[in-house]
């Protein structure tokens, strides 16, 4: 076209052998109106497959960035890795937290329990907020000694932990190893003596019904000491409550004696003491 142009325009200028150039002049005008009306329609293509050529751009990076994202999804190594290394840490919380539970709880439905008659529920409550305490106290040592076992790490990025099904797999482990833990905790339960407190209790109720303890104190059973002489239904606990008494007094035991009888059965306990040595005083 641009060879046309300058023939049409060089033939204006240069009739040639006298013609008239009418002709050509008809052809170059023509030809350049032509051009005006493709540049134009040119144009009008272009700016109605500008929003087309934009969204097959969006389209290619969304399709880069699911790409990416595909390629940043953990392996199932690193998702077992990640599972077991959440579940055996809660294992031993699982453990401690029922263990120390169960024998608080005990303690004290078999102490406080009785004395002031709280329920076994209550005495499980108490038994609760010291195994928290614990949870609180030992939660670290837990973790580290799990960290000690060797467990292969998952390895996960930033971007990894972040992700759903990262968080859900952590999540799952943990709970498992609650569920683990807590079970193992209750064999607990075999070492629990399920009987003392109803002994106890029975213990209290005779007293409060009649059955009693005679107690004689003599300083003519054994030179330089003191002889404690207690009658009455076997039962456990009687003696140890007796003793605790005697070392709170600052009295030294010198020999502890009784006569064998089954529970309930009547029974003779002699206990012979000494303090700074010497017997104990008659007042």
């Amino acid at each position: 076209p641009l060879l046309l142009l300058c023939c049409s325009i060089y033939c204006c200028r240069h009739p040639l052998h006298g013609k008239s150039t009418e002709p050509v002049l008809c052809t170059s005008n023509s030809f350049m109106a032509l051009l005006r009306r493709s540049n134009l329609r040119w144009r009008n293509l272009m700016r109605a497959s500008r929003p087309l050529a934009i969204s097959l751009a969006q389209k290619r990076a969304c399709s880069g960035v699911h790409a990416d994202a595909r390629d940043d999804r953990p392996t199932p190594e690193q998702m077992r890795a990640h599972f077991v290394q959440s579940m055996v840490p809660m294992i031993g919380f699982g453990f401690m937290d029922n263990t120390v539970m169960i024998h608080a709880g005990n303690a004290i439905d078999l102490t406080l329990g009785v004395t002031f008659g709280l329920s076994t529920m209550a005495a499980a409550a108490c038994g609760q907020i010291c195994s928290d305490v614990a949870g609180v106290s030992f939660g670290g040592m837990i973790e580290a000694t799990a960290r000690k076992l060797g467990l292969s790490s998952p390895g996960f990025d930033g971007d990894q932990m972040s992700r759903a099904d990262v968080k859900r797999t952590g999540l799952l482990g943990s709970v498992i190893g609650v569920i683990m833990g807590c079970s193992l905790g209750l064999c607990n339960l075999l070492l629990i003596d399920s009987e003392t407190k109803e002994r106890k209790l029975e213990m209290s109720t005779d007293a409060v019904n009649g059955v009693e303890y005679t107690v004689s104190i003599s300083n003519a059973e054994k030179e330089d000491t003191t002889a404690i002489i207690v009658e009455g239904p076997a039962g456990k606990g009687l003696l140890a409550s007796i003793l605790n008494v005697l070392m709170e007094k600052d009295i030294a035991i010198y020999e502890l004696s009784s006569t064998a009888a089954d529970y309930g059965e009547f029974k003779t306990r002699k206990i012979l003491v000494t303090k700074n040595g010497e017997q104990i005083a008659d007042e």
